[in-house]
């Protein structure tokens, strides 16, 4: 799928780089972390991990929300593949962002100086490209909404925000626990793309799940 976004918007320009400057590249799956997540080693190449759990379970449909939806890179998805179509161009935007890097010869220092409002992974240059490329405007790229949703999710909105305002309108965080949809108390946003989160019942533990596993209902 990368070689083909990478032939329809850059004439191949980054895989034909990657082979020219002989860095391996592959695709992965993990049982955990973020749905997905694009890493570089001067040993081992260029990585793209897939979380291969986060999209497998989509809310049931029910009479009130007979087409449970998600949202990735701002973009409202509706199933197992689309939703990872909407990762794997997020991911394939740091795989252009690191090629670009290395073809320019930038140091860490170099990287870190540019403008980010996230972090250095998600620099100004990053954002701008992900919105030109694939209109997405936002750098989380998993997060379950209850159907009819309204929320304004953009790079200054970003996942906190979402969960937070699922609390304030009222709404009930669940979380895929153990084969089913558990309710939760929201704790705290241990990374961009992970919260902390306490099931309520029968048996009361913490947890730290991905976005892709969160979802809001009212």
């Amino acid at each position: 799928m990368c070689e083909a976004f990478d032939r329809v918007l850059l004439d191949g320009a980054v895989f034909a780089y990657l082979k020219d400057a002989r860095i391996p590249f592959r695709v992965a799956s993990a049982d955990a972390g973020p749905s997905g997540v694009t890493t570089y080693n001067s040993r081992t190449g260029m990585t793209l991990t897939l979380n291969k759990h986060a999209w497998v379970h989509l809310p049931t449909p029910t009479l009130r929300t007979p087409h449970p939806r998600a949202m990735a890179g701002g973009m409202l998805c509706d199933g197992s593949a689309s939703c990872l179509y909407e990762v794997v161009k997020h991911e394939f935007t740091h795989v252009i962002m690191f090629s670009l890097f290395l073809s320019l010869g930038m140091s860490n220092t170099d990287i870190q100086s540019i403008k980010s409002y996230f972090d250095p992974q998600h620099n100004v240059i990053f954002t701008h490209l992900l919105k030109a490329f694939w209109g997405q405007v936002t750098i989380d790229n998993s997060l379950l909404l209850k159907e009819d949703a309204e929320f304004s999710l953009t790079f200054d909105q970003s996942v906190p925000d979402i969960e937070r305002s699922c609390i304030d309108q009222g709404g009930q965080m669940k979380v895929w626990y153990q084969g089913q949809w558990t309710d939760v108390a929201y704790g705290s946003k241990t990374t961009p793309h992970h919260s902390t989160v306490t099931t309520l019942s029968p048996d009361p533990r913490h947890l730290t799940v991905p976005n892709g596993l969160i979802s809001c209902t009212k």
